[in-house]
């Protein structure tokens, strides 16, 4: 052995015998045969040779595996008065010691049986269970191993390694149709190498059509990752034997894994899921033994996890990677030899620099991200890694993750976004209905059957064209209408022997933020957290919906976003526009025609015009009075009387009725008693003074302004307003013609009271 074992390390089992008896506790035991035992730690720990990493307080042990041909030169004895030689393939293992952050020992040591190190005051024993006979062409050379123990080579930094990593994917791969992927890809390949410190670390899904390169990209990511191994065969019991033996990163191509195997595949997501297995000795004992299953997976496929055998979950423990038909780079696969000495830079970063990666990590778990719960835990993981790496490559992963949360929030929990869009219904309906009798209702709750939400089933289904008449009375029946209602949280009673639910306001606003408030994509970010990064907007790829994030934190705004949607954040001051606590799930009532929408509405066309002067009770809007007389915009033709600010999520499916874009946030009363539904931005038009057409608060100024006088001074009055001839000719002409100007006496205008 090259290297010395260092200071504090026992040499020998007699060495650590010794040293535990010079620090020998109190307390032992005398058995009846004469032993006695001593107490001597309260806890122990066991590894495997795939996953040689501890951490005891400040210090930390993290190593590797790698296996060498090997000369054994025997002493003389009997047999051999002259010793003799034997050649082998034998195990090794290379080892760092850290304490206090810093890397304090290198150590190399052949592996023949469980041997004992102490990390801190815990002995930690290194052992395989099962044993790997031959070696992997992905494992550390020696060569690599021998230069870093010896301190003629130290681990490169995180940015020119992961330059390599990125140039090795583009040289096999070509993902140009989303520049964003080379650096997920790469920092999940970087992950690999830190499995054991990270706890957690998502699934790889290479999923597209025939010929988008899935198997290329499977293929490279798995031969640049830690022990990479494409599973010819991934049965059950091969799984969780090649997971104990070296915790492989395992590549599985589609057409290989079936139902049985996503079992034990599932539980390699995590760190701390175990396999029980009884084996039986030879001694006809039967004993009891775990395996871990916790490895990185990736794969490829045409089909999703839930058409392979896997369920929702394992979708969840995914980050795909779709893929597109995109020119050929070389035309082959990739060979674990291809990337030999990007390997082994690899493995010395890992075992170099893993200090770096663990304070990374405490950092971005401090951060507020755009997202939460298990989003956060599949992708923090690659985030650390990012963010050793730089600021570009952060928020390239950053934003993809958002960009994919929005697509993964669709295509998950699609059953129970119905119930809650169905909800949101039935409660409309009811409070339609109270408001017939008392303009003042107010439903704090609403009781039901299941059978009575059913109806409102049907009609959420039909919103989202997922209707299919002939078999929606077999698929949704009222007992599994039930049984997702207890899913959501909301349990039934039994009043007469028949089962009633019962569901307040305020659950379905949080119920409706949790299923159907789909986020949208990362526009910017300028600040994540203490350890965040700044960066200017960066165009995303076919994302429907742009999110900014602003200089508070990505979460609080993702939140502020959704509670202002579902009714439930904190209402401006002084805003007269706003939904009132009367109306919980319905925007504010203005006007004995008006009645909830139903349904969304054509295109309009906008168009400066007037409404009958002095309207009944005129509302205030944005705390700016609305006067009595004051003339303001028409839309398709009809007068609008009143604008009120109301909440986007009680009206999802609706469109502006303008722009037609998606959602909506500003109810227009008009004079005929019917409303139209506009977004925010074209209910902004009609508050804007920057924007002469168009505008309430010009035709108020244009009134204030002018007190009566010629036309040559109306027009005068129009101009010192910003509005140019052609608009006061426009406006002159819209004011005269509804009444609201008239000439005067002596040859003027006046207004009209």
């Amino acid at each position: 052995m090259e290297a010395d074992i260092p200071e504090g390390l026992a040499r020998t089992k007699e060495e650590l015998i010794q040293k535990l008896t010079e620090a020998m506790p109190s307390f032992y035991i005398d058995t009846e045969d004469g032993r006695r035992i001593y107490i001597t730690h309260e806890d122990g720990c066991r590894l495997g040779l795939g996953e040689i990493f501890y951490k005891n307080g400040a210090a930390f042990i993290i190593g590797e595996v790698f296996y060498s041909h090997s000369l054994i030169l025997k002493p003389p004895s009997g047999d051999s008065p002259e010793g003799s030689q034997e050649k082998k393939i034998l195990p090794f293992i290379i080892y760092c010691v850290y304490n206090d952050g810093q890397l304090r020992d290198r150590v190399i040591a052949v592996y023949e049986k469980p041997f004992e190190v102490l990390v801190g005051d815990i002995p930690v024993i290194i052992e395989a269970k099962s044993k790997f006979a031959g070696a992997m062409k992905t494992f550390m050379s020696s060569k690599a191993a021998i230069l870093f123990v010896r301190g003629q080579c130290e681990a490169p930094g995180w940015s020119e390694v992961y330059s390599e990593v990125k140039a090795a994917i583009k040289r096999f791969v070509n993902l140009d149709f989303d520049s964003r992927l080379y650096d997920v890809v790469a920092c999940w390949v970087l992950a690999t190498y830190f499995q054991e410190a990270l706890n957690v670390l998502p699934f790889l899904y290479a999923y597209g059509a025939s010929g988008t390169g899935k198997t290329r990209l499977l293929f490279t990511a798995v031969y640049l990752a830690r022990h990479g191994f494409m599973a010819t065969d991934p049965s059950e019991a091969s799984i969780f034997r090649t997971a104990e033996a070296f915790k492989p990163t395992l590549g599985i191509d589609e057409s290989l894994i079936g139902a049985a195997a996503w079992k034990l595949i599932r539980t390699a997501f995590k760190k701390g899921l175990y396999v029980p297995r009884v084996e039986q000795t030879k001694r006809k004992e039967f004993v009891l033994s775990l395996f871990e299953t916790f490895m990185p997976v990736a794969f490829s496929s045409t089909e999703m996890p839930k058409e392979l055998g896997g369920c929702d979950a394992d979708e969840a423990r995914a980050i795909f990677i779709f893929m597109k038909q995109m020119p050929d780079p070389i035309g082959r696969d990739p060979e674990p030899e291809d990337f030999k000495e990007v390997r082994d830079r690899l493995y010395l970063i890992r075992l170099g620099r893993a200090n770096e990666a663990l304070k990374a990590l405490q950092e971005v778990s401090a951060l507020q991200l755009p997202f939460g719960g298990h989003e956060r835990e599949v992708w923090l993981p690659l985030l650390t890694m990012a963010k050793l790496v730089g600021k570009d490559v952060f928020h390239n992963v950053l934003s993809y993750a958002v960009d994919f949360y929005g697509v993964k929030a669709q295509l998950q929990n699609v059953q129970e976004r119905t119930v809650v869009r169905a909800l949101l219904l039935l409660y409309r309906a009811k409070y339609a209905e109270a408001l017939l009798i008392d303009r003042k209702a107010y439903i704090p709750c609403l009781e039901f059957r299941a059978s009575t939400l059913k109806e409102y089933v049907k009609q959420s289904l039909e919103e989202t064209e997922q209707l299919e008449p002939a078999l929606f009375d077999k698929v949704w029946s009222n007992e599994k209408i039930g049984r997702i209602l207890t899913k959501l949280g909301i349990f039934k009673t039994v009043k007469k022997g028949r089962t009633y639910y019962t569901i307040t306001a305020k659950t379905l606003q949080t119920l409706y933020k949790t299923f159907c408030i789909i986020p949208g994509g990362l526009k910017r970010v300028e600040e994540v957290g203490e350890v965040g990064v700044k960066k200017e907007a960066i165009p995303l790829k076919e994302t429907p919906t742009q999110l900014s994030l602003h200089a508070s934190s990505a979460s609080k705004i993702m939140d502020e976003k959704a509670d202002s949607a579902c009714g439930v954040g904190v209402p401006q001051e002084n805003k007269a526009s706003k939904i009132t606590p009367t109306s919980p799930t319905s925007p504010t009532l203005n006007g004995e025609k008006s009645a909830p929408p139903i349904g969304g509405f054509n295109n309009g066309k906008i168009t400066f015009e007037i409404n009958p002067p002095n309207p009944p009770n005129p509302p205030t809007i944005d705390g700016l009075p609305h006067p009595q007389g004051v003339f303001i915009s028409t839309i398709e033709g009809k007068a609008v009387a009143a604008l009120h600010r109301i909440t986007r999520s009680l009206f999802p499916t609706e469109k502006c009725c303008l722009c037609g874009s998606q959602g909506v946030d500003y109810q227009a009363d008009l004079t005929d008693g019917s409303w139209r539904l506009l977004c925010y931005e074209c209910g902004n038009r009609l508050l804007n003074p920057t924007n002469p057409l168009g505008l309430l608060d010009v035709v108020q100024k244009v009134r204030l302004a002018f007190r009566g006088g010629s036309p040559e001074e109306f027009l005068n009055v129009c101009a010192g307003l910003g509005l140019s001839r052609k608009e006061a000719d426009s406006l002159l002409k819209i004011l005269l013609k509804d009444g609201c100007l008239a000439p005067s006496p002596d040859g003027g205008l006046e207004w009209v009271k």
